[in-house]
């Protein structure tokens, strides 16, 4: 029997002009036995207070839950502190 390999998690961060009031747009997918089993997406939009540290605190849970996460942003990539 082979032992189970854990899957290898994704994180893409893409900085693009989106419309406003639009900040960034998260998606956020889950797996179950090593199969996507859900999707959900979160828009954020700049009235938000702080928004980039709820965006920056939604990606680090999402990846410490063990989803993998695509965001496009109007920010710059480097701007968030977020180890996979």
């Amino acid at each position: 029997m082979d032992a189970a390999r854990p899957r290898k998690q994704q994180l893409s961060i893409s900085t693009k002009a989106l419309a406003e009031p639009v900040f960034a747009v998260v998606r956020v997918s889950w797996f179950k036995n090593g199969r996507e089993c859900d999707v959900d997406e979160v828009q954020l939009d700049e009235g938000i207070d702080n928004v980039e540290a709820v965006l920056e605190t939604v990606i680090k849970n999402a990846l410490e839950a063990g989803a993998d996460v695509s965001v496009i942003t109007t920010a710059a990539a480097s701007q968030f502190a977020v180890d996979q």
